[in-house]
This record gives structure tokens, sequence and C-alpha cells, in this order.
């Protein structure tokens, strides 16, 4: 009995370590707070190192904050108004013309963890479905999305009057919750979307029969995770369940942990790229002739922020300015159709 006693304090303790050695940052992004607490709670079920950020009170969290996170929760809830986008109005936005918030886009690109939850983020841009995409729209290239099909409630029609569960689907090997409930009979608003074949489908309306059975609402691509869960209000058609909550946040922060959610990022050679001078002082010079279809540059300081950015389709060479750079290394991050590209630039005064 001792020797099982002392294996589950190590146990503990050794999962204790590995939490405590990974952040995450919940940013509640729904004005109807405090709809979030038990995401917090569930956070603090975990028993791993996290922070709250809100909005509504805080506005949208700065680079340096998001770059000492491994993972983002950004938490949408039904709140039809994010701050998820780069722009203060995104309706009406059209197909390719709004990315993510410079902090999120910067996190995202330096191989942070974005998980998206919630109702509206997608209906923000683009308002009621469908909506098709394509490659160099914002939405197909970095969230895997080739289809905004619908939204329950809305275009379900008369066999229910709103989703009443998310299946798990086949291709899930990350969470083990099945089905997923609400606190209500029914979900409104959520959405289903088709997505590539890179993409992992974790979650598909459903049951069978109903109109949108099969529509995806919850995948990942690369090292986001978008769904249309609304995860604070997981429960038994009455109420929320926190043990619900509980599960499918613990089981998606260890998935992260694991590596499962990975940035789609090529370490390009010297020999398919060339930066002179290298270290840079007042310029520099980048050669990207060995890239296909180039499609924007963005350069990054150590803590996420954008330092630079230029659509450069048809261009091989560009001249950036550093004259006002700080010594340090910036990461230089080139986007080719679905795939991304980065290296080094050194900066030395």
């Amino acid at each position: 009995m001792k020797k099982i006693l002392s294996f589950l304090m190590i146990f503990v303790f050794a999962a204790t370590v590995l939490n405590a050695q990974y952040n995450v940052l919940l940013v509640d992004d729904d004005d109807n707070t405090p709809e979030a607490d038990p995401i917090v709670t569930a956070l603090t079920n975990w028993g791993g190192t996290y922070a709250t950020h809100t909005t509504s009170a805080s506005g949208v969290p700065d680079s340096i904050t998001m770059s000492t996170y491994d993972m983002v929760i950004w938490y949408t809830g039904n709140d039809a108004t994010t701050k998820l986008w780069n722009v203060s109005d995104t309706t009406g936005v059209g197909a390719g013309a709004a990315k993510f918030n410079n902090a999120v886009q910067g996190f995202v690109e330096n191989g942070g963890v974005l998980w998206i939850d919630g109702l509206d983020f997608i209906y923000d841009l683009y308002g009621s479905a469908p909506d098709d995409f394509a490659a160099g729209d914002f939405v197909y290239d970095k969230l895997g999305i080739t289809q905004y099909l619908s939204q329950s409630h809305v275009d379900d029609g008369t066999f229910s009057d709103g989703v009443q569960q998310l299946d798990k689907s086949i291709s899930n090997t990350i969470t083990t919750l099945d089905p997923i409930t609400w606190s209500y009979l029914t979900l409104w608003y959520c959405d289903g979307y088709a997505i590539n074949a890179n993409a992992t489908a974790l979650y598909e309306m459903g049951p069978t029969g109903y109109d949108l059975a099969d529509q995806i609402s919850a995948f990942y691509y690369n090292n986001i995770i978008a769904s249309s869960i609304r995860i604070a209000k997981l429960g038994d058609g009455t109420n929320i369940v926190q043990a619900k909550i509980d599960l499918l946040v613990s089981e998606m922060i260890a998935a992260a942990q694991s590596g499962n959610f990975s940035a789609a990022v090529n370490e390009i050679s010297k020999l398919n790229i060339n930066i002179y001078p290298n270290p840079a002082k007042e310029s520099a010079s980048i050669n990207i002739s060995e890239i296909n279809n180039a499609s924007n540059i963005a350069v990054y300081d150590i803590t996420g922020r954008i330092v630079y950015s230029k659509a450069i389709s048809g261009q091989k060479h560009i001249t950036i300015n550093t004259s006002d750079y700080a010594s340090g290394i910036y990461n230089v991050i080139i986007n080719s159709g679905n795939e991304t590209y980065t290296t080094k630039l050194s900066v030395v005064k």
C-alpha cells in the first residue's frame, strides 16, 4: 500500500510540475461577462499556470503579454462583435480583407497554440452563411475553412430549432467527451464548416437525421483550433455541468502540450534564402527567389510584435529598412499559398 501511495504522490507531483511549465491565457472576448467563469473554473481545476484577460474591460492583450503564453483560449461566447480581428467594424468585410489583430497574428506566427471558441467569430466577418473561400483568403490559408456552410436555428429547416448535440468526429483522437450537449435543449447559431484536406475534424452537428448533421463545428488546422462549441455552456439540457467543461478543457490543453497542434512552419535553409547583410545595421536585402508564389512578408520582434509587413506578390527581392530596429533577433515570416516559411534576421547597432 505504501508503494502505491508513493507512486500516486510522485505521479501527482509530476503532473503538477508538467502543468506548471505550460502557460495558458484565457481571453474573455464575450461581452456577456461573466459567461466565461466556468472556463476559469476549468483552468483552476486543470491545475496549471493560467491568467485571464477580459477585452470588454481591458481591450486586446498586447503582443508582449501574449508572447509569455504557450496557448491562448480566445472565447467569443455569443458576442457578434469580437475583438479577434484587425478591424474594428467587421460587418460586411469581404474575403481576404481581414486578419487576426496584430497581437494574435504574431502569437500564431511564432508557433503559439490558439483555440478560438464561440458562435460568432466567423459571422462577425462575413455575416450569414453561406460563404466560399479559396487560397488567398485568410480564413482559408490560416484556419483551413473552405466553406462557411450554415448556422443552426437559422438554416436548419423544420426538423429542429437549433442543434441538439455535437458528435465526436471519427478523426478526433484528442478528446473523449461525446456527445457534446449544453445547458439548453438545443444550441442556436452553432456554425457548420467545410474544411480542407489537411485540417482535422473534432466535432460535427448531430444527431443523425438532423438537417445539418455531419457539418463540422470544431476542428484544428496546424496550431489553430476553431470551434463553435460555446464551451462555457456545456450541460445536461437544463444546467451547466462543470465536469464536462473541465474534461474538454483539460484534454485540449494536454493535446497542445503534447504537440498535437503544431505550426506549419518550414525553416528555410541558407541555400533557399539569402539575407544580406545578416547581421544588418541600416538595411537588409532578402532574396526569396526560391519561394514560389510568395504573397506576404512580415518581420516580428522577440515579443511577437509586427515591425514590418508588406504584400510581395511577384517579387523576388525585398529591402527592409532596419535603421530604427533595436539590436536583437527578428523572425522573418513569408507566406506562400498554404505554406508559411520562417528564418532569422539579426540586427546589430
